[in-house]
């Protein structure tokens, strides 16, 4: 009789231990509000009550967006901005009141604390640029000529149109289109899924660079090209982008 005891003990408290293990990394978002000390803050973050408040913002607006969808959420990013990702050291707090995190990348925890590099986000209404944030640069090839942008630290290019980057954006599982001017000029768009389907399908994910390209080594590792379709000229053209970490 012990023994039974002891074995449907065992196996109650794996259940309860994979339970809770379960309920770690799938939580109800309404529990998630209460994970931070600032409601509205993605756990784990640094994040101030203010952004807290702007993030509530931005997550119903997306929620009500149903219907002229783009014009809303440019509405948005005219008057409050948009969540950017960046990377950033941090002395970014002397001019911003970012969403910051520590970063899974090796190089960017190193030894010295007073170096080390966060991931995060900032709400950018205009253009992507921010003093002290870094952003993830891509270089667009036309010919033996190539044209700078900065796109969103993590975002990847879907497509090119009238010289603009297209990239795709979701954030909690509600999905927009962002387009990227060179001067760091950025709007929401509307493109059809088909459109954005064709491109992808057409994408060249690793091709080799026309010239090597030397990353900082400290925000980026390396740089790496794809082949990405110009809706304009429907021809594929290759972009380097900066890389950090898997």
């Amino acid at each position: 009789m012990e023994i039974k005891q002891i074995k449907y003990a065992s196996i109650t408290s794996l259940i309860l231990i994979c339970h809770s293990l379960f309920a770690v990394g799938v939580m109800d978002p309404k529990v998630q509000e209460f994970e931070h000390e600032n409601p509205g803050c993605p756990i784990n973050s640094e994040c101030s009550e203010p952004m807290g408040k702007l993030l509530n913002q931005w997550l119903k607006t997306l929620e009500s967006a149903k219907t002229s969808k783009t014009k809303k959420l440019n509405e948005f990013r005219k008057k409050y901005g948009s969540p950017i990702q960046m990377m950033a050291q941090k002395e970014i707090y002397e001019n911003a009141d970012p969403v910051m995190w520590n970063s899974r990348c090796k190089f960017h925890n190193p030894k010295n604390p007073n170096n080390t590099v966060y991931r995060g986000f900032a709400f950018l209404k205009d253009k992507i640029e921010l003093d002290k944030a870094r952003f993830t640069p891509v270089y667009v090839y036309e010919g033996t000529e190539k044209k700078k942008y900065l796109i969103p630290y993590g975002d990847t290019v879907a497509l090119i149109q009238n010289d603009e980057l297209i990239v795709l954006k979701d954030y909690e599982d509600h999905f927009y289109k962002i387009a990227i001017k060179p001067d760091g000029n950025y709007r929401f768009i509307d493109l059809p899924n088909q459109t954005t389907r064709n491109a992808l399908a057409k994408k060249i994910k690793d091709y080799k660079c026309p010239e090597e390209r030397s990353a900082d080594k400290i925000y980026f590792s390396k740089y790496f090209c794809q082949r990405v379709l110009d809706l304009d000229s429907n021809q594929l053209k290759t972009i380097q982008v900066g890389w950090s970490c898997p």
